[in-house]
């Protein structure tokens, strides 16, 4: 998306790396993050006269023509991150803890030298959660775990354990 702006104003720096302005002549506001334009608010004689991003994101607007402050809480999909916490093996399985951003489905999978060996999946929740995967290892080889997520709005995030080397059983 494009935005044509006339006379842009009031550029605050947002803490997600982006930036808020309005546009005086419109009376448009404006956030601009991860490369995409989002119009907050404005239009029908609103004159913003500063805008503020707190560090929630909720865009403040002050206006000269209703002699107000205005909040606008703008509703973004959040960043999907997965984190391998720990990895235990007991028993003819592979168990690991791990870590997301948001609700997603989550899959396991164990391979050696492109070959992929066993693969599971799961639906985990935001924070930490577990899950484990039958082992196919063979004592001294090296293996790979690579555990990914897809969250409902297709947010992708994976993280590969590239030498996971197991003792004998």
């Amino acid at each position: 998306m494009t935005a044509t702006l006339s006379h842009p104003d009031a550029i605050v720096a947002a803490p997600s790396g982006g930036f808020a302005f309005s546009d005086r002549d419109s009376g448009l506001v404006y956030l601009f993050e991860g490369g995409q334009v989002v119009t907050v608010t404005g239009g029908a004689g609103l004159r913003p006269s500063g805008v503020v991003v707190d560090a929630d994101g909720t865009v403040l607007v002050a206006s000269r023509s209703y002699s107000s402050v205005t909040l606008f809480a703008i509703r973004r999909s959040a960043r999907m991150a997965v984190r391998i916490d720990d990895v235990e093996h007991r028993r003819a399985r592979i168990g690991i803890s791990y870590s997301t951003t948001r609700a997603a489905d989550v899959s396991l999978v164990q391979s050696r030298r492109g070959r992929n060996l066993a693969r599971t999946r799961r639906r985990g929740r935001a924070g930490r959660n577990t899950i484990s995967i039958r082992d196919r290892t063979r004592p001294g080889r090296t293996y790979r775990l690579t555990l990914s997520a897809r969250s409902r709005d297709g947010k992708r995030a994976a993280q590969s354990l590239r030498t996971l080397t197991l003792e004998g059983r």
